[in-house]
């Protein structure tokens, strides 16, 4: 298999995996894991667009406007999903140390 075979193969894995995880995020949208793995597959075709615009010389590959805005909004709620994991640590940090001040 040579390089442009591999390329091709690698890339059709690639939207395979990101139609799976669109299909849970669908049925799911409460996943976090899976709002996670959309996010790291859009990046990974991101990397992949710009080394191919790197490696031709013809017109450019780009992501939809549409795809961009997704992966920002995703971003917004992957952010609140973390903060919100934070919190149940953060309030058993404070109980804590308010059980430190009160000895």
């Amino acid at each position: 298999m040579d390089a442009k075979q591999q390329i091709h193969h690698y890339l059709k894995a690639l939207f395979l995996e990101l139609e799976q995880v669109i299909q849970i995020l669908r049925t799911k949208p409460q996943e976090p894991e899976s709002l996670h793995h959309f996010r790291l597959l859009l990046k990974r075709l991101n990397a992949w667009i710009a080394l191919l615009n790197q490696l031709q010389n013809t017109q450019k590959i780009r992501l939809s406007s549409a795809l961009k805005k997704l992966f920002r909004a995703a971003g917004k709620v992957r952010d609140l999903q973390i903060q919100m994991n934070w919190i149940p640590q953060l309030i058993a940090t404070q109980a804590l140390s308010d059980v430190e001040v009160r000895w």
